[in-house]
């Protein structure tokens, strides 16, 4: 299985949305997110997720490895797109 890196933004509130998460609120700035009480927030800004805010985020959406790409895969981005 490949390493776990940072990703766009966009994708990773797409990925939560997957992983049953709800937008319940959206600024200029950023998305937040909850399920069950809990509650996640996704900065809009940047090209991909700073490393820490991306692994606080898979932390509090309880996301192992395996689900993560499972669920990148359902949302259609491809690292390497523009590789080829």
């Amino acid at each position: 299985m490949p390493a776990i890196t940072p990703i766009p933004p966009g994708v990773m509130k797409d990925l939560l949305v997957l992983a049953n998460w709800t937008v319940s609120a959206e600024g200029r700035f950023n998305w937040i997110l909850t399920r069950g009480g809990n509650q996640i927030v996704v900065p809009k800004r940047g090209e991909m997720l700073s490393l820490t805010i991306f692994e606080d985020i898979l932390t509090k959406a309880r996301l192992d490895p395996g689900q993560f790409w499972e669920l990148l895969s359902k949302t259609g981005f491809d690292r390497y797109a523009d590789l080829r």
